[in-house]
């Protein structure tokens, strides 16, 4: 039996790992949770607030392109991250039953790249909410890690 569920929503999802990834963790650590992608077209700002609330009701969730800006507007608890940033990268319910999130691009990028100090990085390969967790995420060291990116 399924207790709880977890989904991605982005636009577009069907191509994404993540599914596969967290569904197969969850079954090696047999914790009764599922894990699916959710489509949200892009510019449907109320059809993020209400699968972000759907799945925070059941399990909680992660936020990929292009709703990441979106998504940290719809929060009731933000981290420092996500008040920088204004993105948010992923949700749940808190003890309080708010829509809670984070942005883990600033954690993660920092803890991948702790020896690139004063590089400066294409940032193309991220959208614009993760360059500026990057952006955000360079400053405590030096202040001057600064993603670039590719016009589109």
């Amino acid at each position: 039996m399924i207790d709880r569920r977890f989904g991605l929503l982005g636009d577009p999802v069907a191509h994404s790992l993540s599914p596969r990834m967290y569904r197969a963790a969850f079954a090696h650590l047999q914790i009764p949770a599922s894990y699916e992608a959710h489509r949200v077209p892009r510019g449907d700002d109320e059809g993020v607030r209400r699968t972000m609330r759907n799945l925070a009701a059941v399990g909680g969730g992660n936020v990929t392109v292009p709703h990441k800006e979106v998504a940290a507007r719809w929060l009731d608890a933000r981290t420092t991250e996500v008040e920088h940033t204004g993105a948010c990268n992923c949700f749940w319910l808190d003890e309080q039953g708010r829509l809670a999130g984070d942005n883990t691009d600033v954690t993660g990028f920092l803890a991948a790249a702790a020896d690139l100090e004063g590089l400066q990085l294409d940032g193309g390969w991220c959208s614009p909410g993760g360059r500026r967790g990057v952006r955000f995420g360079g400053r405590p060291s030096n202040g001057r890690l600064e993603p670039v990116g590719r016009p589109r």
